[in-house]
């Protein structure tokens, strides 16, 4: 195929992908403040449809409530109402909600009854469900703030973490080019069309920076391996172990997650290899001279355990720094009904869907998952599942334009390179 015609053809997808997952959340998210009646089996709808069985119709099949005409309105159970407006200045004190049903009917509710908002019980019957519009402009600021500043240690780790597995490989760079080149190329992954943009722009430019050329370009791939491993690894390990079933589809992909990531480190087996005959495979696909050369570098790393070991703990703790960090940004949209290991399983599995190479940098991937995982566990609403991966797209583009920095001043071109230290010299204590 003609390269041109390739890259259009990819862009096209891209381009199609991103708008089917723009228009479903914009199908399952709201644009209006809307109010939820109960289920018929829940206890707030049973509640409801014994009262409307006082005026003759059949428990739990619909509810009973009254218009501001006067004229007595039959709902369905789980019927919901477009909020007209919020009323403060009802007769009987507190604040008022006024909704239309489908056949334009309105009705007051009061705030009291409402789940979701200030001062209601928890046996409230009914359920604001608030609109993207809304979410925004009663976010919690504060909460936001923790949120932003739990992802700067985080992104800072990740630094750490590359310059951890390029020493172990005698790949010696000065730590602060390294952090330079590690913002830059994240600036990019976040402001360039694709997710490995800023991959390849960091590899170009530690290239110059070390001698041994090959060896740290494969160091940044292994970097991200590391990556997605350990977001396997925490996601499908809370799913599968976690309390209590989490609802919807996070068993199952937490499930595929944790055998994934199993299989990232069966693959150093040297008996696993012979049994299925690895590199009589490998030499048969495409490429397969660059796909050796990745593949030695990776077993290389079996020399280092103890290098791979503290990368992976290091992206452990990131991401747990991060899943925190999206825990207050829930909460500041009102997602109080997750729990903390919500977040733990939920989190992760947003991640990978944004590694996914067929989007933008991933964009509407990761907000979609959290979109059909939140809702779907019963946790929160559609639109505050959407908007909570927003907010994290957010938080991570504000830390990226630190990138920018060096985007602008990029690190000067070393007149000498340096030589390749040995593994003792670079790794004192190391196994080798």
């Amino acid at each position: 195929m003609n390269p041109r015609v390739k890259k259009a053809a990819i862009l096209i997808v891209k381009v199609a992908i991103l708008a089917g997952i723009l228009e479903y959340a914009r199908r399952q998210s709201q644009t209006t403040d809307e109010i939820a009646l109960p289920a018929a089996d829940s206890a707030a709808g049973a509640v409801l449809a014994d009262r409307g069985a006082l005026s003759g119709q059949a428990p739990h099949q619909e509810f009973v409530l009254q218009g501001v005409d006067g004229r007595t309105v039959r709902l369905t159970p789980g019927a919901r109402l477009a909020v007209v407006e919020k009323r403060r200045d009802a007769p009987a004190g507190g604040a008022v909600y006024r909704a239309r049903t489908a056949d334009g009917t309105l009705v007051d509710i009061a705030a009291t009854d409402l789940q979701g908002v200030d001062g209601a019980s928890g046996a409230a019957p009914f359920t604001l469900l608030p609109s993207w519009r809304t979410l925004f402009a009663n976010v919690d600021k504060a909460k936001i703030g923790l949120a932003t500043l739990a992802f700067g240690p985080a992104l800072f780790l990740m630094a750490v973490r590359l310059q951890l597995l390029l020493v172990a490989t005698g790949v010696r760079v000065p730590f602060f080019t390294l952090l330079r080149l590690h913002y830059l190329g994240f600036f990019f992954n976040s402001f360039m069309p694709g997710g490995a943009g800023g991959d390849i722009i960091k590899a170009v430019y530690l290239l110059r920076h070390s001698a041994e050329k090959e060896t740290a370009a494969t160091m940044i791939f292994i970097d991200r391996v590391i990556g997605l491993v350990g977001l396997l690894l925490l996601g499908g390990a809370v799913v599968l172990f976690a309390e209590g079933r989490i609802e919807g589809v996070g068993f199952e992909i937490g499930a595929v997650s944790l055998a994934i990531g199993a299989g990232c480190i069966v693959f150093f087996s040297a008996w696993f290899r012979r049994l299925i005959r690895y590199d009589a495979l490998i030499s048969r696909l495409p490429r397969a001279a660059i796909l050796k050369k990745v593949d030695g570098a990776l077993l290389s790393l079996r020399e280092h355990k103890k290098a791979v070991m503290s990368a992976l703990c290091l992206t452990i703790a990131l991401q747990l720094m991060e899943v925190v960090g999206l825990w207050w940004a829930g909460s500041a949209l009102g997602i109080h009904r997750a729990k903390f290991t919500h977040y733990l399983a939920f989190v992760p599995i947003g991640y990978l869907a944004n590694a996914i190479p067929i989007s933008f940098g991933g964009v509407g991937l990761m907000e979609g998952a959290f979109l059909k995982l939140f809702r779907d566990a019963g946790v929160a609403t559609a639109t505050q599942g959407f908007m909570l991966g927003v907010i994290a797209r957010i938080i991570v583009l504000t830390w990226s334009l630190l990138g920018a920095i060096s985007a602008l001043f990029p690190p000067p071109h070393p007149e000498t390179l340096s030589a390749p230290a040995s593994a003792a010299e670079a790794t004192p204590g190391s196994e080798t």
